[in-house]
């Protein structure tokens, strides 16, 4: 359970790091207030993680992924500080 969650979709804004492309690249990414706390309470509920928390300091977020029950991967990040 992740609580009240809002999904948004929205189109790209001029000057965001990832732009469209044509590779085939469906993700989505929760933002949360502290990656590495969603990522031990992810793991203490039982919750696969596929992919740890790392830091990208370029970009300037924490960002992990989790699996959910039907083998799907979603994303969460934070920012760095």
């Amino acid at each position: 359970m992740l609580g009240n969650i809002i999904l948004m979709l929205k189109s790209v804004a001029d000057g965001w790091y990832a732009q469209p492309s044509d590779q085939l690249n469906p993700r989505i990414t929760l933002a949360t207030d502290h990656a590495l706390d969603t990522e031990r309470e992810l793991k203490n509920r039982g919750v696969t993680v596929s992919h740890p928390v790392q830091a990208y300091d370029d970009e300037g977020f924490y960002v992990g992924a989790f699996t959910d029950s039907e083998g799907n991967r979603i994303w969460f990040c934070s920012p760095l500080n």
